[in-house]
Parts: C-alpha cells; sequence; structure tokens
C-alpha cells in the first residue's frame, strides 16, 4: 500500500500467485531481490510519483540505473547487455534465469555480488569495452590479472578446466550450479576459497591438485 516505505530481501520468493505488482509512491528501499522464482511475474508497475526506481525492459533497477535490482524470471532474452550506467549488479538479480546463453557486464559494473548466482543456461561472460574491473577469458570471468574466479557460466560445456595460477581466490558461487564440468586442477596455487564457491556442481567427479613445477615430470 501507500504507506510501506521498504520492501525486504526477498519477500516474495517463489510466489506462485503474484503475476503483477506495483510499487508504491514512498518505497525508498529495496533489498535484495525480492521477486526470486516468481514465475508467473509478468508486470512490475511503479506507482506515478516514486522518484526511487525505474522497471525497463522487464528489469528494475534504482531510478538513475546504477544499481540493478532484479531481472524478472519471465524475460526470456537470450542475451543480455548490462547498461553502462550500472556500477553494481545486486544479490540475487539473476537468480534462476533461464534462457540467456550470453551476458556481458557493463562498462562501468563494479561489484557483481551474489547478483551472477544461477544463470542456468548461461554458456559464456563477456566484459564490455571500457570495464577495468573484469576479464573474461574463454567466457569465464575473472578480476585483472586473474586474481579471482567470479564466475564460471553454468552451462559451459566443457568436461575439464584448470584453475589459472594466478588465481589468488575462488569467489563465491564461483561453480555454483555449474552442470557440464566434471575435473577441476588446481596448479597447487593454494587459492582462497570463498563460501558456497562448489555449492551443488553435482556433475564435477574429481579435482585435483598438482605442483606446477613438476607437472608433465616423468
Amino acid at each position: 500500500g501507500s504507506t510501506v516505505t521498504k520492501i525486504g530481501d526477498c519477500v516474495f520468493e517463489k510466489s506462485k500467485l503474484l503475476n503483477e505488482f506495483t510499487i508504491g509512491t514512498n518505497v525508498d528501499t529495496i533489498g535484495d531481490n525480492p521477486f526470486i522464482q516468481c514465475l508467473a511475474l509478468n508486470s512490475l508497475t511503479i506507482e506515478k510519483g516514486n522518484d526511487k526506481f525505474i522497471f525497463d525492459d522487464g528489469i528494475l533497477f534504482d531510478i538513475n540505473k546504477v544499481r540493478m535490482i532484479s531481472y524478472l524470471i519471465t524475460n526470456k532474452k537470450t542475451s543480455y547487455e548490462i547498461p553502462n550506467t550500472v556500477k553494481e549488479i545486486g544479490n540475487y538479480c539473476f537468480h534462476t534465469i533461464s534462457h540467456m546463453k550470453t551476458l556481458t557486464i557493463g562498462e562501468k559494473v563494479e561489484t557483481v555480488n551474489y547478483g551472477l548466482y544461477s544463470l542456468v543456461d548461461l554458456t559464456e561472460y563477456k566484459v564490455a569495452q571500457g570495464n577495468s574491473n573484469f576479464i573474461t577469458e574463454e567466457g569465464i570471468l575473472y578480476t585483472p590479472n586473474k586474481e579471482r574466479l567470479v564466475r564460471y557460466p553454468e552451462a559451459k560445456d566443457k568436461n575439464g578446466y584448470i584453475v589459472p595460477y594466478e588465481i589468488k581466490q575462488i569467489g563465491p558461487y564461483a561453480f555454483a550450479f555449474v552442470s557440464k564440468l566434471r575435473s577441476i586442477n588446481f596448479l597447487k596455487n593454494n587459492p582462497t576459497i570463498h563460501e558456497y564457491a562448489f555449492r551443488s556442481v553435482t556433475g564435477v567427479q574429481r579435482i585435483d591438485v598438482f605442483d606446477a613445477r613438476t607437472r608433465g615430470e616423468n
């Protein structure tokens, strides 16, 4: 209603009956994606007079499109480039999004939080020209110099992956729900592994650690 000022984190998660929703005039705060797995939600309206948020092309942003809040699950794009105004991808923004094969990280994106978690059909990440915060190689998302592995595409069709020796951190949810990967090889670089990095990686059958200095000998 018109008295509501805040919509909390994930409050409508898995709602089966929610097919339309209006963000009231007085709402000035929206937490982590409120509409996770709202399978029927096709219509989102910003009430006239609310100057805090904007809904555009099936996606909820703050008014200046600096923070990306929710990419509706009913959005069926196969590729998407994050607008060049966006600096932050909110937690769970793309949660359980299917159909999308390619996602391009926009020019000004600085932080992805847990926002890239559960893009179930994604095969590759790209990074827009001018973005100095992220790089990709073979569709895998890293920070510059490959110091941190940010996200491995969940549907990337590859049996094995060798973690680059430069990697110092495996980010949160980095491999979560990856479906086609069968083996992961570490080159004895002992990276820091963050929470949920290997959550539900059911296809991986083995993880090996090699000494990069002696691998290939004998």
